[in-house]
């Protein structure tokens, strides 16, 4: 049988309850989830205290 994969694209800078819903919704319809996070230097999650590392390892944390 053929798994589903889903992959979710964004800043998330910062994740709202969109961003959230949209995530949680991909993992209840698909076997598998790619949440990729893009960013830049200057990007609106660095002017609010979230780098690209910190912003990937909170999210891992929020939807392990």
């Amino acid at each position: 049988m053929k798994k589903k994969t889903a992959v979710v694209f964004g800043t998330f800078a910062p994740l709202h309850q969109g961003h959230i819903d949209l995530i949680q919704r991909a993992k209840r319809q698909c076997d598998q989830v790619w949440v990729v996070v893009s960013g830049y230097e200057g990007d609106r999650g660095e002017q609010i205290g979230l780098t690209l590392q910190k912003k990937i390892s909170l999210y891992q944390r929020g939807f392990s």
